[in-house]
């Protein structure tokens, strides 16, 4: 029992998978200050370049470990956006995941099943995007004044998580993303501490084997996506990169 609960909340925290919705400026700031000096501890160490890798730290006064990963995937820059782009299809790869949906125009929403005595969770997040150092950055944060104010389940009152999406050349893409998230309620050392070592290891290599089954978006568009803001940015990277690598 203590393991479906355990794999139950460690997917809550897979939100980095569920992360991505229209790109607008967050209004709501994090609330917890994170001291980047504080060390990484290795979880997951990848023989090679192109294995998955993870690392969690602990933060003072949180209960769950800030965690990240990174792999490299044989996809282009726009099929990983494009498959983190469509909440809709994260209940087929994400962990426990049970709804995912665009709201509200410029937000997504996303709910997560619970098995007693775990209820279930839900959050609104909104998203920016910009480009640096040939790197796509994707930050998403939660909105408390968006979503149900339902009583059966928990809304999840801290999340920001940032994607890094980097394009080696058309066909490879190097991802990392870290997370911090406040699940809410009081967690057994336990759950909390399986949140942080398998979150990483759940959200990539779900959205590798996502990429492995939609071949198709590899031919997606950045128009077909809900980017807005650094459009041109984002293009011009891409654009970038496959000129570099026909070259």
């Amino acid at each position: 029992m203590k393991t479906r609960i355990m794999n139950l909340t460690a997917s809550l925290a897979v939100l980095c998978a569920l992360l991505l919705c229209l790109p607008l400026q967050a209004e709501e700031s994090q609330m917890t200050e994170i001291d980047n000096s504080i060390p990484w501890e290795a979880v997951i160490v990848g023989d090679s370049d192109s294995d998955l890798s993870t690392w969690r730290r602990k933060i003072p006064g949180a209960e769950v470990k800030q965690f990240r990963g990174e792999i490299v995937l044989p996809h282009p820059a726009v099929a990983i956006l494009k498959t983190l782009d469509t909440p809709k299809e994260m209940d087929d790869w994400v962990y426990f995941c049970r709804k995912g949906e665009h709201i509200n125009g410029n937000l997504t929403y996303m709910e997560y099943k619970g098995i007693w005595p775990v209820a279930s969770r839900y959050v609104a997040l909104k998203s920016s995007v910009w480009v640096r150092d040939g790197a796509i950055f994707i930050q998403s944060r939660n909105v408390d004044s968006a979503g149900p104010d339902d009583r059966s389940m928990v809304r999840i009152p801290e999340f920001s998580n940032l994607f890094e999406i980097t394009p080696i050349d058309s066909h490879t893409t190097r991802v990392k993303f870290t997370t911090f998230v406040d699940l809410g309620g009081r967690l057994p050392s336990w759950i909390a501490n399986g949140i942080s070592s398998n979150a990483p290891k759940v959200t990539l290599t779900g959205l590798r084997d996502k990429l492995k089954e939609k071949e198709e978006y590899a031919n997606a568009t950045l128009e077909e996506l809900t980017i807005t803001d650094n459009r041109a940015a984002v293009q011009a990277l891409l654009d970038e990169v496959s000129a570099r690598s026909q070259g």
